[in-house]
């Protein structure tokens, strides 16, 4: 998850939403491996993922499940936001996990 994570961000490293909005080289990088941190997610026991409550699970598992199911109907604004918005604190949180903190 964590490897993913970083992926995603250097995928993007120096864009903006133009630039990515142009790129569907990216765009795909980018959504195949948000769906990674997903998979990856789901496969964590239920028990543990309820340890670890400050991470949002069912968000992320959800947006795998979109990406992999409703992958043309996934719009490139909510995947620039998740890159935006949920990916840095994900893989800080990750990273906290990893840590044993």
């Amino acid at each position: 998850m964590e490897i993913a994570a970083l992926d995603c961000l250097e995928f993007i490293e120096g864009m903006d939403y133009a630039a990515f909005n142009q790129d569907r080289k990216t765009q795909a990088a980018v959504a195949q491996r948000i769906a990674v941190i997903g998979e990856a997610a789901n496969q964590i026991p239920a028990n543990i993922r309820l340890e670890m409550s400050g991470m949002p699970w069912n968000d992320v598992i959800g947006m795998r499940n979109k990406l992999i199911h409703e992958y043309y109907g996934i719009s490139i604004e909510i995947i620039w936001q998740t890159t935006q918005e949920d990916l840095p604190p994900l893989r800080r949180e990750i990273s906290r996990i990893l840590a044993g903190s």
